[in-house]
């Protein structure tokens, strides 16, 4: 009985999964400890505390943010992994009840690249490419299977050219992963609301964003407090990375635990790099950055423009600031290169995607093994199990994160907000 009503659940959540927040806290007792201080854990604390919950937050760092870390340098802005999010209404009231006013994307430098045949292009696609890819959209088609690739949906809605120059370096840009990887519907669900959304940044980093949430809650916090096994207590929320997510319910969840240690995450180097803008030539960098499609003889993913996207990321004028992508799961073996080796391959590329023709830059290399969970086969099944299993129980535990069901900071936000309005 318990087996079928499991299987029945299963299916239930894969077609009806409608946010990334697993299972339940009991309303009943008001005392709940939140394990990982990333951006999802300190928002949840938030949200649980603004709903008059006795938070404690328990966080291994030293510090608030995870992934979110940002540094003032001598030269400008660093970001150490994410560098901005799409704004949507709920973010909008978010940021003023916190205290933070985002900056937008500098409307005189909008433009997206494609590499490709040796340079940017804004359309990387020939005339004859375009009109096949509007005839393979239009076309009528066979239904697509629901747990289809997201290769399999761009070759069946758009064809060959639009998957390699489009899809693909957009899919590595976002989860520095292949579209051969991702599971479509899982990777991008359904937005039930259609609402224009914007491209902005905080002024200070994306890191001011966790430490404006850190204040709110600071006497709710405790740093350096590694978990390794659960408390018997009421409400436990888990907020961190699968692996250590697995390492906690091993005792008493151990089926989710081994699922959840086989979720696999790309590997990602993020380097910041402070250039003269005259090293570029005549012009510096414009727009919002390039992407690069495996198989155009670069080895680096993509090139975010930040001082020409962003005001405020440079210290001075004459300095132009890039943030460089590198690694992923086409290339792992990334995360073994030197800091010369990388300062060397940068300088080969740079001067080949960019025109970059200078002697030197400086370079802030921050290494990511497990940086962004791969929505991928593997995560749906470890997501529908858990769905299943905890809501057989009873409620008293939560999970939460970037591999719950939303990568985004955008779609992160927006599950928390659903959980503060069904508390």
């Amino acid at each position: 009985m318990r087996d079928s009503f499991v299987r029945h659940q299963r299916l239930n959540s894969f077609h009806k999964r409608s946010d990334a927040v697993i299972g339940k806290i009991d309303p009943t007792h008001k005392e709940v400890t939140v394990i990982g201080a990333g951006i999802s854990g300190l928002l949840i604390a938030d949200a649980l505390k603004t709903k008059g919950y006795q938070v404690e937050v328990l966080e291994s760092a030293p510090r608030v943010g995870g992934l979110l870390e940002s540094k003032q340098t001598h030269l400008g802005l660093v970001e150490c992994a994410a560098h901005s999010f799409l704004m949507t209404d709920a973010m909008v009231k978010h940021f003023e009840e916190i205290g933070i006013t985002p900056i937008s994307v500098n409307p005189k430098a909008k433009a997206r690249y494609i590499y490709r045949n040796g340079k940017p292009q804004r359309m990387p696609l020939t005339f004859v490419e375009i009109l096949r890819t509007l005839f393979q959209y239009l076309r009528r088609k066979p239904i697509l299977s629901p747990t289809a690739s997201f290769e399999a949906w761009g070759l069946h809605h758009l064809g060959e050219a639009a998957t390699r120059f489009l899809i693909a370096p957009f899919v590595t840009g976002v989860f520095a992963a292949t579209p051969q990887e991702l599971d479509f519907r899982l990777a991008f669900p359904k937005v039930k609301q259609k609402e224009k959304k914007q491209m902005m940044t905080l002024p200070g980093g994306l890191e001011s964003w966790a430490l404006a949430l850190r204040t709110r809650l600071h006497e709710n916090i405790q740093l350096n407090r590694a978990v390794t096994t659960l408390r018997k207590i009421k409400n436990i929320v888990i907020a961190t990375p699968a692996p250590q997510a697995a390492n906690l319910l091993r005792a008493t969840h151990p089926k989710l635990a081994e699922l959840f240690e086989q979720i696999p995450y790309a590997p990602l180097i993020t380097i910041t790099v402070f250039a003269k803008s005259l090293d570029f030539g005549r012009k510096a960098p414009r727009g919002i950055g390039v992407l690069i499609p495996r198989g155009e003889g670069v080895r680096i993913l993509g090139v975010l423009y930040n001082s020409s996207a962003f005001i405020g990321r440079v210290r001075n004028s004459d300095t132009t600031s890039l943030t460089v992508m590198l690694g992923g799961t086409t290339d792992p073996e990334a995360l073994t290169l030197t800091d010369s080796q990388i300062e060397a391959l940068l300088k080969k590329e740079l001067n080949q995607v960019l025109g970059w023709s200078g002697e030197s830059f400086e370079l802030h290399i921050t290494r990511w093994k497990n940086a962004i969970p791969i929505y991928g086969p593997r995560l749906r099944a470890a997501l529908d199990t858990a769905t299943a299993e905890l809501t057989l129980q009873q409620p008293g535990l939560l999970l939460c994160g970037n591999w719950t069901g939303n990568v985004s900071l955008r779609g992160i936000l927006s599950d928390v907000l659903t959980l503060n309005r069904n508390l």
